[in-house]
C-alpha cells in the first residue's frame, strides 16, 4: 500500500489510483495507532501542514506495511459496526456495542485502544511500533479477518472507553485513562484466549 505524499499541504490528499491511501486517512490511522486518538478524530488536516506532527507519523521508520496495518485495524472496527447495523435483530451485547460504534470517535477510540495493548496480545517486548507489520502479504479483507479475531475477544471492553470519548475526544487524561483500563482487562483475559491471540501473534512481524 502506498500513500500520497505531503508536498502542498492538505490540498494535495487524493491520487485516483487504486492502490493510494488518501493522505489524510494514512495520516489519521497512524495517529490513531501510535496513541494520538486526538489528533487522529479532532486535527487529521493538521498532520499534513504541521511538520511537527507530520514528523511524528511519517519520518523514516514509516512504512507501507505498517501503515497498511493500521489501515486495516480501523476498517475491521468500520465493518464490525456495519454487520451490527445490518443485523436484524441484536443480542443486548451487540446492542452494547453498536451504541458505543455510534458514538463520535469511537472508531478510533478503539483502534487507539488495540494498538496500546498490542504487546499484551502478542505476549512480545515492542521497542518500536512503527516496525509493527503483518509477516505475509495479506489482502485488505484478509487483514480485516486477521484483525477481527481480537476486535470480537476485545468488544466486551468497550464500554471502559467511553469516559475517553467525553469532550469530543480532547481530554488526554480520560483517553489515557480508558484505554489503561482497556489494557488491564484485555491482560486478565489473555489466558483464556491464548489460542485467538498465538494465531493473532504469528501472523505479525516486529
Amino acid at each position: 500500500m502506498e500513500y500520497s505524499a505531503r508536498r502542498g499541504g492538505s490540498v494535495d490528499v487524493i491520487k485516483r489510483n487504486p492502490t493510494l491511501l488518501p493522505s489524510l486517512t494514512a495520516g489519521q490511522v497512524l495517529a490513531a495507532f501510535h496513541g494520538k486518538p486526538s489528533v487522529a478524530y479532532n486535527e487529521k488536516s493538521k498532520i499534513w501542514d504541521n511538520d511537527s506532527l507530520y514528523t511524528q507519523f511519517f519520518n523514516e521508520r514509516t512504512s507501507g506495511k505498517h501503515i497498511f496495518l493500521c489501515y486495516t485495524l480501523v476498517k475491521a472496527i468500520e465493518d464490525i459496526k456495519l454487520e451490527l447495523i445490518q443485523k436484524t435483530e441484536l443480542l443486548d451485547n451487540e446492542q452494547d456495542l453498536l451504541t458505543f460504534l455510534r458514538s463520535r470517535g469511537s472508531i478510533i477510540l478503539f483502534a487507539s485502544a488495540i494498538a496500546n495493548s498490542l504487546e499484551v496480545i502478542l505476549n512480545k517486548k515492542i521497542a518500536n511500533n512503527f516496525s509493527i507489520v503483518f509477516c505475509k502479504n495479506l489482502t485488505l479483507e484478509s487483514a480485516k479477518y486477521e484483525w477481527k479475531q481480537i476486535l470480537n475477544m476485545a468488544s466486551a471492553f468497550v464500554s471502559t472507553l467511553n469516559e475517553g470519548l467525553e469532550d469530543g475526544i480532547k481530554n488526554e487524561e480520560r483517553i489515557d485513562k480508558s484505554i489503561k483500563t482497556f489494557t488491564t482487562l484485555i491482560n486478565a483475559i489473555k489466558t483464556s484466549n491464548k489460542v485467538i491471540l498465538n494465531k493473532f501473534s504469528a501472523n505479525i512481524c516486529i
